[in-house]
C-alpha cells in the first residue's frame, strides 16, 4: 500500500449568486469572491456588461412583468443582494422592494424543493434610522436605534430589510449590513470629492462648530464585512450596522498638511449659512443645499459594537488617510 504525504480532500467550492453585480459594491464583491475561491453567478438585466470569465451570468429583469426565476438560484449557499437605485426616484421602490419580493419567493421555494440552506446577505443601508431632531445634537446610533427614513431611497431599503426579516424559514436565514456613506476609487457619489476639493482649494468653512463627524466607509470594508456576514454562521438572522466615523476636523488637517497649508478655517453660524442657501439656490447654482449643510453640522457617530463582538470585525481603512489618497488619484488622473 502506497500512501501520499500531505494529501488533503479538495472542499467543494461555495456557490454565490450576486445581485447589483454591475454596481460600485457590487463589482468588487464579485472580485474579491473570486478570489475567495467561491464560484459566482450574476443576475444582470444589462447585456451589455462583461464579467471575468469564470462568472456565471445570468440575463433577468427581476422587475419584469414576464418573470421567470426558475432554476435560477439552483446549486447556490449564498445570496448576495447589492442592487440598488440612486438617481430615479420612480425605481427606487421597484428595484429595493418589488424585484427583492420576487427573488426571496424564488429562494423559499428553491429551498423548500431541495432542502439545501441558503443565506442572504443584504446591502443595505445606515440612513434608515432616525436621527436627532436637533441639528448639531450629539447623537450615538446602533442597530436597536428607531428607524425613520426620511426620503424613498432609504424607506424603500428599510422596507426591504422588512420583507427579508419576515421571510426566514428553516432552511433560509439572512444577514443585514447597513453601512454609512461608501467611499473608494470609482464611486460615483461625486459629494466626497467636492468636500475634498473645497478643502484644498481653501474655499471650504466650518458651520455652526468644529466638532462636526463624518460618517463614511471604505468600499473594501464594506465588501470584507458582506463576505463575512456569509461565511460566519454568528452572523445568521442578524443586523450590523458598518461605519468609520471620523472628525471632519482631521480630514481637514490631513489634506491641509498634504499641501503645506494651515489646517484653521473659518466658522460660520449655521443660520445665516442657511438662509443664504434658501435665498439665493432658485437663482444660482451653488454647492451647498439643505441635506448638504445637514450633513457637514452633523455630530452623528454609528456603532461597530454588534459587528466587532459577534464577527470581530473592524473597519480597517482609515478615512482621514484615504482622504489624501482620493486626492492623489483624482490629480493622477487629471495628469
Amino acid at each position: 500500500m502506497v500512501f501520499q504525504k500531505n494529501f488533503t480532500p479538495s472542499r467543494p467550492k461555495m456557490r454565490a449568486c450576486v445581485t447589483g453585480a454591475t454596481g460600485f459594491v457590487g463589482k468588487k464583491l464579485v472580485k474579491k469572491l473570486l478570489n475567495q475561491g467561491f464560484q459566482v453567478r450574476v443576475l444582470t438585466r444589462d447585456k451589455e456588461k462583461s464579467f471575468p470569465s469564470e462568472v456565471e451570468v445570468i440575463n433577468v429583469d427581476l422587475i419584469s412583468p414576464s418573470l421567470n426565476l426558475k432554476g435560477v438560484l439552483s446549486g447556490m449557499d449564498f445570496i448576495f443582494n447589492c442592487a440598488g437605485e440612486i438617481k430615479d426616484q420612480n425605481l427606487m421602490k421597484s428595484i429595493h422592494v418589488d424585484a427583492i419580493k420576487n427573488l426571496i419567493q424564488a429562494a423559499q421555494k428553491e429551498t423548500l424543493l431541495t432542502g439545501k440552506h441558503l443565506h442572504w446577505v443584504q446591502l443595505s443601508s445606515i440612513g434608515v434610522y432616525r436621527k436627532s431632531s436637533k441639528t448639531g445634537d450629539c447623537c450615538k446610533i446602533n442597530e436597536m436605534s428607531e428607524t425613520k427614513p426620511l426620503n424613498i431611497y432609504e424607506s424603500s431599503k428599510l422596507e426591504s430589510d422588512k420583507i427579508l426579516t419576515e421571510s426566514m424559514n428553516n432552511f433560509f436565514s439572512y444577514a443585514i449590513l447597513r453601512p454609512s456613506t461608501i467611499v473608494g476609487q470609482g464611486m460615483k457619489n461625486k459629494s466626497f470629492a467636492h468636500l475634498l476639493s473645497a478643502i484644498r482649494s481653501r474655499f471650504f468653512f466650518y458651520i455652526g462648530s468644529v466638532d462636526s463627524i463624518c460618517n463614511y466607509v471604505h468600499v473594501d470594508d464594506v465588501v470584507d464585512a458582506l463576505i463575512l456576514c456569509a461565511k460566519n454562521n454568528k452572523a445568521k438572522n442578524q443586523i450590523f450596522n458598518l461605519s468609520n466615523d471620523c472628525k471632519l476636523s482631521d480630514i481637514v488637517q490631513k489634506i491641509s498638511h498634504l499641501k503645506g497649508k494651515s489646517p484653521n478655517f473659518l466658522c460660520i453660524p449655521e443660520k445665516p449659512i442657511r438662509f443664504f442657501v434658501i435665498l439665493f439656490s432658485k437663482l444660482v447654482n451653488l454647492p451647498l443645499n439643505k441635506s448638504r449643510i445637514d450633513v457637514l453640522i452633523s455630530k452623528t457617530r454609528y456603532s461597530n459594537r454588534k459587528i466587532q463582538h459577534l464577527l470581530e470585525y473592524v473597519p480597517s481603512k482609515n478615512i482621514p488617510d484615504f482622504s489624501v489618497e482620493y486626492l492623489n488619484m483624482i490629480d493622477a488622473d487629471d495628469g
